[in-house]
């Protein structure tokens, strides 16, 4: 299933203009629905206005599935009804952790329901993608709704080649986003969200444990081991796929 970086549409797609042409700020999605709209994820902020301003509390992303009415319950309309097995989870303003994804997150949302990811705009200082899962049905909201459950947040350190991170994260409002000139693909099943970069790295992140299988990512040695890395070009530090398999999930990240 392959999911391209442009317009938000059955795949949500994510786009931006070369690095050396300005552009607009990235719009704020609203909805996002599955590569093959079986599941979607809509985005709902709680404001409150003072004087004609309003400042932002809290964003909601509930994710559900497409209804199936069966017996007596069946109907017939060009549209297609939302509503089976909901989930949600909350951004709190108030928390220093959600305030990179609350002002105008990025959704994706698996096609069977059960992961919401999202992608953060703006200034990459902290994470700037986040794992969500479908947690448990004896946990749930005020009105009934099941919560999600945070698996991870991902710094950009585990996703970009070292060389390409700028240490000021200088940021203007013609910087492109983090995710702009790559691309996003859910693998089969469901279980792991593959990102390519602009320069054509490419990062696994498996989504049950968030862990982020990136071979491009230098490493200088296993962080529980202190085994080298076995290779080394020009200076720069590499591993072969198994050692950095190996000193990924060995530790915890």
């Amino acid at each position: 299933m392959r999911l391209n970086v442009g317009v938000l549409s059955a795949a949500v797609v994510l786009s931006c203009a070369p690095l050396s042409i300005a552009g607009p700020l990235f719009p704020c999605p609203t909805a996002a629905n599955s590569v093959h709209g079986n599941a979607i994820a809509i985005a709902h902020k709680t404001t409150e206005w003072h004087a004609g301003s309003g400042e932002i509390l809290s964003v909601q992303f509930t994710v559900m599935t497409k209804m199936n009415f069966v017996n007596d319950y069946k109907i017939s309309a060009p549209v297609i009804y939302w509503g089976d097995w909901p989930w949600a989870v909350v951004l709190d303003m108030n928390n220093q952790a959600d305030r990179s994804f609350s002002s105008c997150p990025v959704p994706l949302v698996t096609d069977d329901a059960q992961f919401l990811i999202l992608l953060a705009t703006g200034p990459a200082f902290n994470a700037v993608l986040r794992v969500y899962r479908k947690g448990d049905s004896s946990d749930r909201m005020q009105d009934g709704t099941v919560k999600g459950v945070l698996v991870r947040d991902i710094k950009l350190e585990e996703l970009w080649p070292a060389t390409k991170i700028d240490p000021s994260r200088l940021w203007t409002d013609h910087t492109p986003e983090w995710f702009a000139g790559g691309s996003f693909d859910f693998a089969p099943g469901n279980l792991q969200l593959i990102h390519k970069t602009r320069w054509g790295s490419t990062a696994r992140i498996n989504l049950p444990d968030g862990k982020v299988l990136n071979p491009d990512v230098e490493i200088g040695s296993c962080p529980l081991t202190g085994i080298p890395n076995p290779r080394r070009f020009g200076g720069k530090v590499r591993t072969r796929p198994w050692s950095v398999l190996s000193c990924l999930w060995s530790a915890d990240l």
